[in-house]
């Protein structure tokens, strides 16, 4: 197995927030291999990640109804847990940071600059008056807990200046689940203003 590269190119809907899940190998060759839906305004998150034909492939699920600093556990169709993902509350203050824990490791999701999450959130506020979006891309990386700073990160995660949410979930580690890497983005997207 080798590395691999997902791209969750979003879909604009009234109710719910839905992505097209597509996968690339090293081959080169790139096909859909998900859907993703999110239902809005729900007290206890459920994200649903179903094959091209509807089947149930995993769940993205919130432990508990309405939480800042949130855990929520990525599960098979047959409720077997792949990972959790919990956002880090404290370092999120300065930059979004969730860690991960996937079979045999820990992992850490982090915006790649922290001028550039600094300077969102201060866009955020003068989006409260006027309504531009933020134009800069948004970037993670995901590196192991135990990493020393100069450590190659297992994955990288960035928002593509496209006029919907695109992102693209590049996996240097293979034995990376795709689903959870599709579970890490959705996080890094739907969950990262909370």
């Amino acid at each position: 197995m080798s590395a691999y590269v997902i791209e969750l190119q979003q879909k604009v809907t009234l109710v719910r927030n839905t992505w097209a899940v597509l996968y690339t190998g090293a081959d080169g060759q790139q096909s859909q291999v998900a859907q993703v839906a999110q239902k809005r305004f729900s007290l206890k998150e459920a994200v649903r990640i179903d094959s091209p034909a509807g089947d149930p492939l995993a769940f993205i699920q919130g432990r508990k109804v309405l939480e800042i600093a949130g855990t929520y556990d990525v599960v098979d169709a047959s409720g077997a847990v792949l990972a959790s993902i919990a956002k880090d509350f404290k370092r999120s203050i300065g930059r979004s940071t969730y860690r991960v824990s996937v079979p045999g490791a820990e992992l850490v999701v982090q915006e790649r600059s922290q001028a550039r999450a600094i300077g969102r959130r201060a866009w955020g506020l003068v989006q409260m008056v006027v309504e531009i979006p933020w134009f800069l891309p948004i970037q993670f990386d995901v590196v192991r807990a135990d990493a020393t700073a100069v450590a190659a990160p297992v994955a990288t995660i960035d928002r593509l200046m496209k006029l919907r949410d695109h992102y693209r979930v590049e996996v240097m580690e293979p034995a990376l689940d795709w689903r959870v890497a599709t579970a890490m983005a959705v996080a890094a997207d739907a969950f990262m203003n909370r």
